[in-house]
């Protein structure tokens, strides 16, 4: 049994800056952008040192990232969720992310939901039903429309402590090739 993701969580679309994201001598958020997130880190995405700060009113607090939201990217070939389990400091998306916030923690993982964004049946319902003939875009209105299999919460946690585990492995194994490559380079150097 499945369930559609907009009865599950609330989406947000990110901030639009009109005029650029302006330099601030008074900065009150980071501003994550394409350029911040690497599509393929799953254990940190977030190069959270380097975002740009800028001034924002207080009518952006609501729109400020909290802990266990997920994001993902709304625009490109690959549409990659991240579930955030750490914002240092007061922190927005721009536009080319929307930003998920589960409405009950005891029905759906936020984490679990990333995994499940990240999926290749996710991803290849996102792919087909996105928009754009120059960059695929996948519109709010057809991100709350993607089915989410109704799992119970245990096993949710199950699954993801799973997918962490074995994306760990990957990561240390992915190390040891880059190690070995590089053993192999200083040998034939001269």
């Amino acid at each position: 049994m499945f369930m559609n993701l907009s009865t599950l969580v609330t989406i947000r679309s990110g901030n639009t800056f009109k005029n650029g994201i302006q330099p601030s001598s008074h900065p009150t958020h980071s501003v994550v952008q394409l350029r911040d997130v690497d599509r393929n880190d799953d254990i940190l995405p977030i190069n959270w040192d380097d975002l740009y700060w800028t001034e924002l009113s207080p009518r952006f607090e609501e729109a400020t990232l909290m802990h266990g939201d997920v994001i993902i990217v709304a625009k490109g070939q690959v549409k990659k969720a991240f579930y955030l389990d750490h914002v240092p400091f007061p922190t927005v998306v721009n536009q080319h992310f929307f930003v998920l916030k589960v409405k009950d923690n005891e029905v759906l993982q936020p984490e679990f939901l990333a995994h499940y964004l990240n999926s290749k049946n996710a991803q290849d319902w996102m792919s087909s039903n996105s928009n754009g003939s120059y960059q695929s875009i996948v519109s709010k209105k057809i991100l709350s429309g993607i089915s989410i299999p109704n799992i119970p919460i245990e096993h949710q946690k199950r699954i993801t402590e799973s997918i962490n585990k074995a994306k760990h492995e990957i990561r240390i194994y992915r190390r040891s090739i880059i190690d070995y490559e590089r053993k192999i380079e200083s040998l034939i150097e001269v």
